[in-house]
């Protein structure tokens, strides 16, 4: 016990007054031994746990944190206490006051060192953690340290600050945006321009800030105000370094979600007629254009302004579609006017044949549907590679998709069942021709050279065929050789003496020969290889970004007429796609999920479907059970997706009215998967088709009765069979509605049944357990079945 004797010998009046603390703080930052060794320490816990309880660690504070220095350990030991206090439940709110600007200057000292920034950082998650458990006041905090640091979040201690903003109210939000504003227009420091820049894009895109449309307004005109134009009043000077920086900031905005369309074209339309104000009041396009984009671009805001007033009147789907594309290519002007002079050019045709009403002349075959037009514009842009251009298609597919015709879904399949490598417009002799410094760009395209890849698939084949190629050179080739040596060439019958030959014809021959070795072909060479498998990825990745469009069509009511197109295609690629090899990974991911919504699509037929498409059905259906009775990796690969997709097909069919056709099919898989050794179909194919009343239902189940003790089928199959049965039998449901079809299949079932159980007294030991627990199960089912017998 510490008396008060004690005190006085030791010269401390009071146990926690100044001088103590000064003696605490002294014994902590002077300790000879390493911080790693105090921080471990029994004591250190026990005194800050008493400071804490004797409400005086602010005080102690007070006197420890100003010695503080990143020069030695006292640095690592003033922010170990600090995290001692961080673990204190009821001590984690004293932190802001601790965490004064020279505590914060220590620890971003602290924080470029590798041996102390996992300290520091876990003292900034405490803060978080506090800031959400409501401890301490989170605008504070944020300005605590973006008065320290401006771009604190792009210090080694982490990006604190976006974490404390990413649950904000609305006000803080709006506060911080405020800070952030100010050095965006100032004339400050680039460096600090250009990271409040990128927060003011992380800002816009927050879910709190979703419905504050003004707000955001203001933050892309802004943005915009040192991305796409130049020389806004009131905005700093520029220099061309901080230009470049933020050329993408505004687009990187665009690119934050919104709540539904009409949000997204208010934005746009605020943004574009801000834009348009600037440019009349002698701003500068930041990249300028030619005359040809300019006069589209002129002809962009006519369109513009004209269906912004039809979208005042009554805010039409169609309009808000034409609008929406409109205005961000109007604004793709400012960052990639060759694509958005391309697209505009595309989408005005459509435009006018809409705006003129020809819809329905469209729809009688003369011209193909807006719709498809607009669904080729969007795959288009897909094609580009770029987020935004991304965010654009699925906003407007959004709206779209449901209006999709038999053609359009056409176009977008035809993407994804395409082969790598396959032409769209690209000529095998531009690729040629383009140097070698551009071959990374070139292997980012989403085609390569039919050519090349036929000649890397079949490589063995060069092999073979080497010696035929060689003789098979053109007359005119070795004319052209001859013609370079000049009167240095040899006749058939001698050789050449190169030492002879001049420099100058020499520099002729080596290009002739180069052409000579392009005309006979060959193997690729590794910067062939190389340029084959980045457009190899580049095609990959353009079907990931078009198939996310088709998911997008099958999560919201799709035209059950499509799902008998749908389905096909998308096996076909997946076949494809599996025997690629592992680079195809997530392609197969991809189309396997996209087959599960197919298989969770709530089918409804709505009016009179045509017989065609029941018999699309019937014969989708039938491919995919040849498929397992082939033995196909696809259903492997599948797995439980695949006896959803034919459930889901089945349903489909059965309300298209082709229940004889879907009945014939089920009998003849049933066979294949009872006798055939190729067979692949899962058990549950059939047990799913069994779990509801149809014609097909009863027809499964009385084969079932008569086969599943037959010695022709092979003994797993048949233990599967009573699985069936007895699940079947068990469906309370099912067979209270239907009694009489039960009936009929147990009278089947029970004489083979009962012969089989006969047979047992002779087999006892060699019967398979779960062979002998469905018979029993099936007793137990058939005994709870109202019988009149």
């Amino acid at each position: 016990l510490i008396t008060e004797e004690f005190l006085e010998e030791v010269g401390v009046k009071k146990l926690f007054g100044k001088k103590a603390l000064e003696a605490f703080s002294s014994c902590l930052l002077t300790a000879s031994l390493p911080p790693g060794v105090v921080a471990e320490h029994p004591t250190l816990p026990i005194l800050i746990n008493i400071l804490v309880e004797k409400e005086v660690m602010l005080k102690f504070w007070q006197v420890m944190g100003p010695e503080m220095t990143a020069a030695n350990s006292k640095g690592v030991v003033g922010w170990t206490v600090l995290r001692e206090v961080g673990r204190l439940a009821g001590a984690v709110g004293m932190l802001p006051d601790m965490l004064t600007r020279h505590s914060l200057s220590v620890g971003v000292q602290l924080a470029s060192r590798q041996a102390s920034v996992g300290m520091v950082k876990e003292v900034l998650t405490m803060v978080v953690a506090g800031v959400e458990m409501e401890k301490m006041d989170r605008l504070g905090m944020i300005k605590r340290l973006i008065d320290m640091d401006l771009c604190w979040d792009k210090l080694p201690v982490g990006g604190t600050v976006s974490q404390l903003l990413m649950k904000a109210d609305m006000e803080t939000v709006k506060e911080v945006a405020k800070v952030y504003m100010t050095n965006l227009k100032g004339e400050g420091k680039m460096v600090e321009r250009v990271h409040s820049a990128s927060m003011l894009v992380k800002l816009v895109g927050l879910s709190v800030m979703q419905g504050e449309l003004e707000w955001r307004g203001e933050m892309l005109e802004a943005l915009a105000s040192v991305s796409v134009v130049g020389g806004v009043l009131g905005v700093g000077v520029l220099n061309s370094s901080g230009r470049d920086q933020m050329k993408d900031v505004l687009f990187r905005a665009l690119d934050s979600r919104n709540k539904n369309l009409e949000d997204s074209v208010a934005l746009l339309v605020g943004l574009v007629k801000y834009i348009r104000e600037q440019l009349n009041k002698a701003a500068t396009r930041v990249k300028a254009l030619d005359d040809e984009q300019d006069a589209v671009a002129k002809k962009a805001l006519g369109v513009i302004d004209k269906l912004e007033k039809k979208w005042g009147k009554g805010k039409g789907k169609e309009v808000g579609v034409f609008l929406f594309l409109y205005c961000q290519m109007w604004l793709q002007m400012f960052s990639q006017p060759d694509l958005a002079t391309e697209v505009l050019g595309e989408l005005a045709p459509v435009y006018d044949r809409w705006s003129k009403g020809d819809k329905k002349g469209s729809e009688t075959g003369e011209e193909p549907a807006w719709v498809e037009v607009v669904t080729e514009i969007l795959i288009s842009l897909l094609a580009q590679n770029n987020h935004l251009l991304r965010g654009v298609v699925g906003a407007v597919f959004s709206v779209v998709g449901r209006e999709m015709t038999a053609p359009a879904m056409d176009s977008l399949l035809a993407v994804v069942k395409q082969k790598d490598g396959e032409d769209e417009g690209e000529d095998d002799e531009d690729d040629e021709e383009i140097d070698e410094e551009d071959d990374d760009d070139e292997g980012q395209e989403e085609n390569g050279n039919d050519k090349e890849s036929s000649e890397e698939e079949d490589s063995s084949d060069d092999d073979e065929g080497e010696e035929e190629e060689e003789k098979n050179v053109e007359p005119a080739l070795l004319t052209k050789l001859s013609g370079a040596l000049g009167d240095h060439a040899a006749d058939s019958e001698s050789d050449i003496d190169m030492d002879e030959v001049p420099d100058e014809d020499m520099a002729k021959l080596d290009e002739k020969l180069a052409e000579a070795f392009k005309a006979l072909g060959g193997r690729k060479d590794g910067l062939g290889k190389k340029k084959a498998a980045l457009s190899s990825l580049a095609s990959m990745h353009f079907k990931l970004r078009v198939l996310e469009l088709v998911e997008l069509y099958l999560t919201h009511s799709p035209n059950p007429a499509h799902l008998p197109t749908i389905v096909p295609a998308l096996l076909e690629s997946l076949d494809k796609a599996v025997r690629s090899g592992s680079a195809q990974e997530p392609l197969v991911k991809r189309l396997v999920s996209a087959l599960a919504k197919v298989a969770s699509v709530k089918i409804k037929v709505e009016g009179n479907v045509s017989s065609e498409v029941g018999e699309e059905v019937v014969q989708v259906l039938s491919s995919l059970m040849e498929l397992a009775s082939s033995g196909s990796v696809v259903v492997n690969t599948l797995g439980p997706t695949f006896p959803r997709l034919a459930t889901s097909l089945l349903r489909l069919g059965e309300q298209c009215g082709k229940m004889e056709e879907l009945k014939a099919l089920y009998n003849t898989s049933l066979s294949a998967w009872l006798h055939q050794s190729t067979c692949v179909l899962p058990n549950n194919i059939f047990s799913l088709a069994m779990s509801h009343s149809w014609p097909g239902c009863w027809s499964l189940a009385t084969t079932l009765a008569t086969s599943s003790f037959s010695t022709e089928v092979r003994q797993f199959r048949r233990v599967a069979s009573l699985a069936l049965l007895s699940s079947l039998l068990h469906n309370k449901v099912l067979v209270k509605d239907n009694l009489e079809e039960v009936k009929l299949v147990v009278e089947q079932l029970f004489p083979a049944l009962t012969q089989e159980l006969e047979k047992l007294k002779d087999m006892m030991g060699k019967v398979k357990p779960k062979y002998l627990c469905e018979m029993f199960s099936i007793l137990q089912a058939v005994k709870d079945i109202p019988s009149d017998k």
